[in-house]
Parts: C-alpha cells; structure tokens; sequence
C-alpha cells in the first residue's frame, strides 16, 4: 500500500512539473505548439524540458522513482497540449 501511495505521489508530482513545463513552452514555442498534430511533433521540445525538469524534481524529491516521475510528466505535457487526447 505505500509503495502504490509512493507511484501516485511520484506521478502527481511528474504531472504537475509536465503541466508547468508545457505552460512555459507554450510561451516560447507558440507555433510548434499550435501547429503539433501528434505527440511526436513534440518529442525535441519535451526532451529539452525534461531535462530540466528531471534535475529540479531530483534536487528535490530524491526518494521518488525517475521512471514514474518520467510518466506522470509526460502525461502532464501532453494532457496540457492535447486536452482531448483521451476522448480520442
């Protein structure tokens, strides 16, 4: 039970970071953002942020898994971009 307590807080937190990351891209990046059709139109822009992001959530909450963290953020990123995605 707390390792899965442990997997949502780490997925939380990757979607939070992933939200926050694709809000700022979307300030520097407009037209890529407008103009993405599927997540691989995104792929270089979301390597850039995460690497970033990978050492800041680290620094930060070293005690949770990168591999969740790495998910939940990538879901955040995209769920920002795409909206609909899972309707789809």
């Amino acid at each position: 039970m707390t390792e899965t307590f442990h997997n949502l807080r780490a997925h939380d937190i990757g979607m939070m970071f992933g939200r926050q990351s694709a809000s700022s891209a979307k300030t520097a990046y407009t037209e890529i953002l407008k103009e993405a059709e599927i997540e691989s139109d995104l792929l270089e822009i979301m390597t850039m942020y995460w690497q970033h992001d990978k050492l800041l959530v680290a620094s930060m909450f070293p005690e949770l898994d990168p591999v969740v963290v790495r998910e939940g953020w990538s879901n955040g990123f995209l769920d920002f971009v795409f909206p609909l995605r899972h309707y789809a």
